[in-house]
This record gives C-alpha cells, structure tokens and sequence, in this order.
C-alpha cells in the first residue's frame, strides 16, 4: 500500500524532482503530520526539512537574495544542475551492464590506477531499470559484508550530457562531426558537434 501510495509523488528521471513533489504536497496539507502519516511518510522527517528550509531562507535575506517558493518556478534541468554543481564528484557514467563508476575515474587505465569501484541504482530510485548513461546520485550507500556488499546510489537523477557544458565543462570537449546538418530556424547549413568525455574520449 505505501509503494502504491508513493507513485503519485514519483516524477519519471528525477528523485530530487519527485521530493520536490512531496514537499508541496506537504505544504499543500499545511504541514499535515496526519497527511504524512495518511501517504506513509515520516512526519518528523518533514518538520526537520521544513526547519532547514525556513534557515536557509533567513540566510538567503540576510544577503539579499529572494528565494523562490513554489516548484513551478524550477524545472528539472535547473533542479539538476544545482544538485550537480554540489555533487559532481558523484557523477557517475554506465559501465557494461547495469553498473556504474565516476565520470572522474573514467580515464584510459595504467599502471597506477586502483580498479573501478562499481555503483547501482537504488531499486526504490525512480530511474531503476532505465539505465540512463548518466546520474547524478547524492547518496550512497553501502549494503552487506565481503562478497554480498553492493553499493548503492539514492537520490538519483539522469543527467543530459548538454548539463555538463553549464556545471563541468572541465569534464568534456566538443568536437564537430563528419555530418552536415540543415537548420530551418536560420536557413543554414552546418556541421554538427559531438560531446565526448575528455579523460576517456567516450561518445555521450
């Protein structure tokens, strides 16, 4: 019944989106603890964030900077890049099957490289299954012991290769393609550009 109930927060591509949603739910109920409970929640949980929110808020006015209320102010690229920028060394890039390791230790190996740590995708995450070549975890954990440990990422977002222009650009290069493109915008003919990873020359 609480996965059932749970769906109607999820926002397909995005945890960080799909706890925005819950968050104006919550505010919505005007901070229910019943409403929390009701949709199997943990009110304590929610107060604690709503207490961290009004500070950050104080912080922002002290400075000068009005902060925006409502999630129909964001989107999920935005959303995505700021988590990004807090994140980035939690950038992870699809390995072979379902496995991933961080876009910083994608690099050619050599004989001082230590092997890859592997990551997967938390099975309660919204983007479980998908597999997108990018994420942007802000947890993870690590579960059993010796041969059963596995480590997870939560809080998971599928990152567009076009966000690490804006957030990481150290991270990438582009280069343009054999292909020649025509734009009907400008009524021009170009070539197209391709965005590789600049450590390991990956396609994106």
């Amino acid at each position: 019944e609480a996965d059932e109930t749970h769906l109607r927060f999820k926002v397909r591509g995005s945890d960080l989106m799909s706890l925005l949603k819950v968050w104006e739910s919550y505010m919505a109920s005007d901070y229910s603890d019943s409403w929390a409970r009701a949709n199997f929640l943990r009110p304590d949980t929610l107060r604690e964030a709503r207490q961290v929110r009004y500070q950050l808020f104080r912080i922002l006015g002290k400075n000068g900077i009005n902060g925006r209320e409502h999630s129909s102010d964001y989107d999920e690229a935005s959303i995505g890049k700021v988590a990004m920028a807090g994140h980035i060394d939690y950038l992870m890039i699809k390995g072979e099957r379902y496995d991933y390791s961080k876009v910083a230790d994608d690099s050619p190996p050599h004989i001082f490289r230590q092997p890859k740590d592997s990551f997967f995708i938390h099975p309660a995450s919204t983007i479980f299954g998908e597999n997108p070549q990018l994420i942007l975890p802000t947890k993870i954990r690590e579960t059993g012991e010796g041969f059963k440990q596995k480590t997870y990422m939560r809080n998971n977002t599928a990152v567009k290769p076009q966000w690490l222009k804006d957030v990481a650009p150290h991270f990438v290069k582009e280069e343009k393609s054999e292909r020649l493109n025509y734009s009907s915008v400008d009524d021009s003919v170009g070539y197209d550009t391709q965005l590789y990873l600049r450590a390991s020359n990956r396609l994106l």
